[in-house]
């Protein structure tokens, strides 16, 4: 899995929620952010995601799972289940929106983060049909597939993590700097001796 997870974002998610060294808060802001980007993403979730993943009565077991798969008529062992996208893509603007709501909020506030974030969505966006995103063609008068720049949606959420990750070390990095840096051992010292006699 670890070999996998260098390559693949959905394997680098797995690898990184069975980590424990991770902690509860990435697993928590993980949640938050995949709940975020499910409403952002609204009908195109549930057009790309399939009726049996995200509907309203979505699988809650394996016996589920298998029940309405065959209601589809198909089986688990079909390599092409038409139920669920190859690739599950977010537009870029959508991207875009997620990353101020979720980089400039209460839990975290950094503009550096959200800048650096949305240049790499820009960067790395291609130009997807709206019949993939929404499950419908958009009529032009030359019957072709209108285009929305979008990301995949595993690599737009492994990319918000890695960058909560890399600003959850920052900080707490600059909070035993600034500790270190205004508590010299002296002035600790004194910290203590004071605390003891107040104690």
């Amino acid at each position: 899995l670890n070999l996998l997870a260098d390559s693949n974002p959905e394997y680098w998610l797995v690898y990184n929620l069975l980590d424990d060294m991770q902690g509860e808060d990435f697993f928590s802001f993980l949640a938050y952010s995949i709940e975020s980007i499910r409403k952002q993403m609204g009908k195109s979730w549930e057009h790309q995601f399939g009726e049996v993943i995200s509907g309203k009565n979505a699988i809650g077991s394996k016996a589920e799972l298998i029940d309405a798969v065959q209601q589809c008529g198909n089986s688990l062992e079909d390599d092409h289940m038409p139920f669920t996208a190859e690739n599950i893509w977010i537009s870029a603007e959508s991207c875009k929106q997620l990353i101020c709501r979720l980089f400039y909020s209460d839990r975290i506030k950094s503009s550096g983060c959200a800048e650096n974030l949305s240049n790499c969505v820009f960067e790395m966006a291609t130009d997807v049909g709206n019949s993939i995103l929404q499950g419908e063609q958009i009529a032009t008068g030359d019957d072709s597939d209108v285009v929305t720049s979008s990301v995949d949606l595993y690599t737009f959420i492994q990319m918000i993590m890695k960058t909560y990750l890399s600003h959850r070390k920052k900080q707490v990095t600059l909070l035993r700097w600034g500790f270190e840096g205004c508590l010299g051992r002296q002035q600790l010292g004194l910290v203590f001796e004071t605390a003891l006699k107040d104690a």
